[in-house]
């Protein structure tokens, strides 16, 4: 009975997670998230050890000077459990213009069979 009742429970976090969508006023919006596995393909679940491919799509209203993405994964009950950032890697474009997408590859994400929640977002060089 407590394995359904959990299963439930989180059927109802993904199907709130999916309806939810931020969009912060700004000339930058994220526009949509895809997860891929370490193949390229298109994919909502993941076994332990698996790669994810975490793909961000965006598009500008105007040029964003020295845009600075992050992903992180948190469990929804205990918080963030990683994050990947271009404030640390240093991989940030200059300038960003039109319509276009980032990815960030996980590899070897060991995790516990549950639902969890990726996140993303995006600064420009004056935060």
């Amino acid at each position: 009975m407590i394995e359904a009742y959990l299963s439930y429970q989180e059927s109802l976090a993904v199907t709130a997670a999916a309806q939810a969508t931020v969009a912060a006023p700004g000339p930058l919006k994220i526009t949509g998230v895809t997860l891929r596995d370490g193949a390229g393909g298109e994919r909502a679940e993941f076994a332990s050890g698996e790669a994810i491919v975490v793909e961000l799509t965006y598009e500008t209203e105007d040029r964003v000077a020295a845009p600075i993405f992050s992903i992180g994964v948190r469990d929804p009950g205990t918080g963030p459990l990683f994050l990947a950032t271009m404030l640390i890697d240093g991989q940030a474009p200059q300038s960003l213009e039109g319509t276009g997408s980032v990815s960030c590859r996980f590899s070897g994400v060991t995790l516990m069979p549950k639902v969890y929640q990726v996140w993303g977002s995006v600064r420009d060089e004056s935060g």
